[in-house]
């Protein structure tokens, strides 16, 4: 189950015993550093209560709005109700990790719009970032992540966004 709220504190319980944060309201008449960011949605898939707060803070400064959900699992349903400009993918979860999240979207997705998968992770060990693309995953960075860094990482990826996710 994901959720939206309308602030960075806000924390509520998704009826698991992992934490799960709602996004920030995008202010429209906010000059964000990235103008195709204005009203589109990234999908954050951490399980980290800490971690989910920072990169809800992060995408805001940005000028995204955010849903935070707290598996892989959770991560896959959402994407099945919701459209999303891009996913942020920790890799390292409890139950279905990021690797096999990936992999199941990528699945699910077939022929249709492929969605931008970005490895959020701690890992910065050789082979990481190979295992993250071998899994279906479009990016990679790593924690901690840099809000410049993150942006460069999105707007990146901006030209495959869908339409309806631009302003």
């Amino acid at each position: 189950m994901h959720t939206e709220a309308n602030s960075i504190g806000s924390l509520r319980s998704s009826g698991s015993t992992q934490p799960a944060t709602g996004a920030a309201r995008t202010n429209p008449e906010a000059k964000a550093p990235y103008p195709f960011a204005i009203g589109a949605a990234v999908l954050v898939v951490e399980d980290n209560e800490v971690n989910q707060l920072v990169a809800v803070s992060m995408l805001t400064k940005l000028g995204y709005r955010s849903h935070v959900v707290a598996s892989g699992g959770e991560a896959i349903e959402a994407l099945s109700e919701d459209d999303f400009a891009a996913v942020l993918m920790d890799c390292q979860m409890p139950g279905m990790d990021g690797y096999d999240a990936t992999r199941e979207i990528r699945r699910r997705e077939g022929n249709r719009r492929r969605i931008p998968v970005i490895a959020m992770t701690a890992g910065a060990m050789n082979g990481d970032r190979e295992r993250c693309l071998s899994a279906g995953m479009d990016d990679y960075i790593t924690k901690p992540v840099r809000t410049e860094e993150l942006g460069k990482v999105l707007q990146r990826w901006s030209g495959r966004l869908p339409a309806r996710s631009r302003p």
